[in-house]
């Protein structure tokens, strides 16, 4: 197990790479380098009460991978010291629901033979309470958001549906059943809880605006310092408008941009080569008339 990234900064100890060393594609990596920012940027915001954010990232082989973000107790360590192979053995071996002083948010990430990344939600559970599982929901969608998947898909099997898909204050807000005619109520009915978000090109900023409308509660016992959001959200923002803007819904549509990096365009464009040509072909024109 690869307890650490390699890549420097204080930043690298809040993520595992577990499973295949060997060398991850493209996709994974940039997925990993945007994981890491985020997770660095919230840890170090001074937000949460004696509580450590981290992920696990696993990968089997070179076109899935399965990422779990969680919060967890600094003092409680009864599952193992989180980083360690012991801990994440721990934490993968047990039920949902079965954790103490824990919340996580697992997703899995594919990339087609079309080249375009899916995302789909395995589970949200939380003992902290105080909307945390919300929260890491929220950085789930953020993190697919900036790493260029395009759809994302999730069962919806809370308590009470209906409310957890409420457009205006459920955690599933941002997300429409897959199928179905009438009202959403019954739409989702119609899915059986299947529910999609087809990513947008504001979908970072919709996902933010939620963060940001949390309230931090300083209740005893409180996951939360205190601390408002602001200044997260703000660096949080920072990353998104700097070199890790998502791509297009026509650059989506298009299957391009999976890779890391951004990719000057080659010659000119159509229009100016065809312009060129005209003009050329003008000239000749002119010169036979000439002689």
């Amino acid at each position: 197990m690869k307890s650490e990234f390699s890549e420097e900064g204080a930043s690298v100890r809040y993520v595992s790479l577990v499973g295949d060393e060997r060398v991850p594609p493209r996709w994974v990596v940039h997925l990993l380098h945007i994981l890491r920012n985020v997770v660095a940027i919230v840890s170090e915001a001074g937000i949460l009460n004696n509580i450590s954010l981290r992920a696990y990232v696993s990968r089997d082989d070179t076109t899935r991978i399965k990422c779990t973000l969680y919060l967890q107790r600094k003092d409680d360590i009864s599952i193992g010291t989180p980083g360690t192979h012991e801990h994440w053995m721990r934490m993968m071996s047990s039920r949902w629901g079965e954790l103490r002083g824990f919340a996580r948010a697992s997703f899995g990430v594919s990339i087609g033979a079309d080249m375009l990344l899916d995302a789909g939600g395995e589970g949200i559970e939380s003992d902290l309470g105080q909307r945390s599982g919300s929260f890491l929901f929220y950085l789930e969608l953020l993190v697919l958001s900036l790493s260029k998947v395009v759809m994302f898909s999730l069962d919806n099997f809370t308590d009470d549906p209906d409310r957890a898909a409420d457009r205006d204050k459920g955690i599933y807000g941002l997300l429409d059943p897959a199928s179905g005619v009438g009202t959403r109520a019954e739409r989702l009915q119609d899915s059986c809880g299947h529910m999609l978000f087809r990513m947008r090109h504001d979908t970072s900023e919709l996902v933010l605006r939620r963060i940001e409308g949390m309230k931090p509660s300083v209740a005893s016992g409180a996951v939360w310092t205190g601390i408002p959001f602001n200044v997260m959200v703000h660096n949080l923002r920072n990353l998104v408008t700097t070199n890790h803007l998502p791509f297009s819904e026509t650059q989506m549509a298009l299957g391009r941009g999976v890779g890391v990096g951004k990719r000057k365009a080659r010659g000119r464009t159509r229009r100016h080569r065809t312009g060129r040509r005209k003009v050329v072909s003008r000239k000749r024109r002119r010169t036979r008339v000439r002689r």
